[in-house]
């Protein structure tokens, strides 16, 4: 709601405020620290550090996709603009964001540095949270009680959706599907570009039903070894696995990020589609780039 209510009065329509609350929340698993790269790296045994690298680049370019689509539509709706209120004043607020600002520093130093597991940061950061809410006084017992309960409240929809995509998906391994899938990629597709366009599509109809968590862990360890034997980077061939299946968050049936939104926002699924399906636009333009310039993913990992 922090960010809700100030795009509605700036003069977002209620669909577009949620759209790209939800877009915005689509370069979280991008940009370092990422759950979603802590799965498929644990599950097909990559360097975790890596990988969160590789992600850096391609979250940008996503960014400045989604900063591009807001600037039009701020221009064509007359959206209200607020004015700069000078280097002072961006100071300030700096130094107020600084310790916020200073937990993703915390959590990606120490997985780097080996000082704790990608599974632990999670631990980590919620300690820390805590513990510099009480310090600031803006957290209590009552009150961290009450963050307990909305955060358990916001989840139940989106744990529902993942235990019966998960069962799907169950379904799916069990029916021989997931190693029909390996099997037609290993002995149909004959070069790496149709390979990497394979994927991208089979994890974007994968999570139109799947969990992207779900999807990861059946098809990464069948697909990973297939691109390595191609030629293909295997840290390009993961960032671009990823970033197929965090778009299945923001794409219904099984959209989490839609669902999380509009349980927080109360706000129908409906009247977020439509404006959803500009971000989904730019996202999978970034996705072909990223695809065809595999030194977006690469690059900044090979400094480490």
């Amino acid at each position: 709601m922090l960010t809700l209510d100030p795009l509605r009065k700036s003069g977002y329509s209620d669909g577009w405020a949620n759209a790209i609350v939800v877009s915005a929340g689509s370069i979280g698993p991008i940009i370092p620290p990422s759950i979603s790269m802590i799965v498929f790296a644990n599950a097909v045994g990559l360097n975790v550090g890596d990988l969160f690298m590789s992600g850096v680049l391609p979250g940008i370019l996503i960014g400045v996709g989604y900063m591009i689509v807001c600037y039009i539509y701020a221009k064509r709706h007359n959206v209200k603009r607020e004015p700069f209120k000078g280097l002072r004043h961006l100071a300030r607020t700096f130094l107020k964001a600084f310790w916020a600002l200073l937990m993703p520093i915390i959590i990606i130093g120490g997985i780097l540095s080996g000082i704790f597991t990608a599974t632990e940061s999670g631990v980590i950061a919620v300690v820390y949270g805590v513990i510099y809410g009480f310090i600031r006084r803006k957290l209590n017992a009552k009150v961290l009680g009450e963050c307990v309960v909305n955060a358990a409240q916001a989840s139940v929809g989106p744990v529902t959706l993942v235990a019966v995509s998960s069962v799907f998906s169950y379904m799916l391994a069990r029916a021989g599907v997931v190693a029909a899938i390996g099997d037609f990629a290993q002995n149909s597709i004959a070069t790496p570009a149709l390979f990497m366009i394979f994927n991208i599509l089979v994890c974007f109809i994968a999570g139109c039903f799947v969990d992207a968590t779900a999807t990861m862990l059946l098809l990464g360890p069948i697909m990973l070894p297939i691109a390595t034997s191609m030629g293909i980077n295997p840290l390009h061939f993961a960032c671009v696995f990823v970033l197929s299946n965090i778009m299945g968050g923001m794409t219904p049936p099984v959209g989490t990020q839609l669902f999380v939104i509009t349980a927080i926002s109360k706000t129908l699924i409906t009247k977020i589609i439509k404006p959803m399906l500009c971000f989904i636009l730019v996202y999978v333009l970034a996705l072909i780039i990223i695809t065809l310039v595999p030194a977006l993913a690469t690059w900044i990992p090979s400094f480490a």
